[in-house]
């Protein structure tokens, strides 16, 4: 394994509950259970972002979990598996079949270099990637990916990458496949990239321990007719590129923490909109809208967002908007935090429901803002033990409260 070099340096931002890192100004809101930070770094005096990647070029993998960092470099990339040049892999347990299922691959895997190239695992079966996988690389490439049907699979002993050109890469598992890396996945990787993933189906499932839709570039993960993407620790929309996430049609997202809308850096600012309709759920432990960059959250038509903690415009600088509409919900089994140091915006109308175990906070901290509308027929904020929680209207910033139209607001415990 290569090591990869430079003057490193953390970032001075911390992560949602846990300290700044190395000297940040300012107080945040606290939320409980989470016990992860994002470490970046820079080298050559500019900030490196999960840093670019080409087979055979450097690679500064971050992971979230204690604050690990690793590094590979040129060694990692000797010898890859390259499908290019417009070619067609199929793997399957057909005779047809390209190669034996299921295809051991004990080097990186690209799919779409500097040209096109897809990969097809169908009719059960299996590949296993050692190490690390990437959909159309920064060469140039386009690159699709399709796992398909029951008892097909791809596993990934490493990271996974989706679109590190702006040609765009596709992934796509439907009708019961399941894919699964061991590190990251990343859509849309550098600036100026694009990528997509697609997981649809019952029983088609997506696993990893941190995703990242949107690194620098400009991502969408859609989730719909019962996939579920299951997400073990972090899962980002939005890290300084635009994210977009998608759950219709009883899809399904589980995390431990979720931020839309990551970071704000110069020019770099994070945008990450999620929507959650038709029946489609997402659950995470900890849900940060807006931390450093600007987050949007829309939930209706059946569409339904559990957490254990929900914050709305974290940070200073940050926006954060949620808007819960007909037929959805937004349940937080712990506190509520509406425009922490940011500007939170939280509206419920045409029969959306709010549920919140513990306090609400609208307008936290000094500089902060927080405005919640609660309107027309239907449309309910109610607490879960009333006289036990409470609601406090301007923090250390300031709050609003609109409960108007025939909407049914919370009862003050203060």
């Amino acid at each position: 394994m290569g090591i990869f070099s430079g003057d490193f340096s953390p970032r001075r931002r911390g992560c949602p509950g846990q300290p700044d890192v190395a000297g940040a100004q300012g107080s945040h809101v606290q939320n409980a259970d989470f016990d992860k930070v994002i470490l970046k770094m820079k080298s050559h005096n500019s900030l490196i972002r999960r840093s670019s990647i080409n087979t055979k070029r450097k690679l500064l993998l971050i992971t979230v979990s204690g604050l690990a960092l690793a590094a590979m470099g040129n060694a990692a990339f000797a010898a890859d598996e390259i499908i290019d040049g417009g070619a067609t892999v199929i793997i399957s347990t057909q005779p047809t079949s390209d190669h034996p299922s299921p295809w051991h691959i004990n080097e990186d895997l690209v799919v779409g270099d500097n040209g096109s190239g897809t990969l097809v695992i169908k009719d059960g079966g299996v590949v296993d990637n050692v190490q690390t996988a990437t959909i159309s690389s920064s060469g140039g490439g386009i690159g699709t990916v399709h796992v398909i049907g029951p008892d097909s699979a791809w596993s990934v002993d490493s990271w996974m990458m989706i679109g590190n050109t702006k040609n765009g890469g596709v992934l796509t598992v439907e009708n019961g496949a399941r894919v699964s890396t061991k590190n990251w996945i990343t859509i849309g990787h550098s600036s100026g990239t694009q990528g997509e993933v697609n997981v649809a189906g019952k029983n088609s499932v997506l696993e990893t321990p941190e995703f990242i839709v949107a690194n620098e570039g400009k991502g969408t993960l859609t989730i719909s007719d019962e996939g579920l993407v299951n997400i073990g620790s972090l899962f980002i929309v939005g890290d300084t590129g635009s994210g977009t996430l998608i759950v219709k049609d009883g899809g399904a997202v589980t995390s431990q923490s979720m931020i839309i809308g990551l970071d704000n850096i110069g020019s770099s600012i994070g945008n990450g909109t999620a929507t959650i309709t038709a029946d489609g759920t997402l659950n995470s432990n900890v849900l940060t809208v807006g931390l450093f960059g600007n987050g949007t959250l829309n939930i209706s038509d059946g569409g339904s967002v559990t957490s254990e903690s929900t914050v709305i415009a974290e940070r200073e600088g940050s926006t954060g908007t949620v808007i819960v509409g007909a037929g959805g919900s937004l349940k937080t089994d712990g506190a509520l935090t509406v425009g922490g140091a940011g500007n939170g915006t939280l509206t419920i109308q045409g029969g959306g429901s709010l549920t919140h175990a513990q306090e609400a906070i609208i307008g936290q901290e000094a500089g902060g803002s927080g405005t919640v509308r609660v309107t027309g027929p239907g449309s309910q904020w109610s607490e879960v033990e009333a006289g036990i929680t409470g609601l406090i209207i301007g923090g250390g910033g300031r709050g609003n409260l609109f409960i108007e139209n025939g909407g049914v607001g919370p009862r003050d415990n203060r």
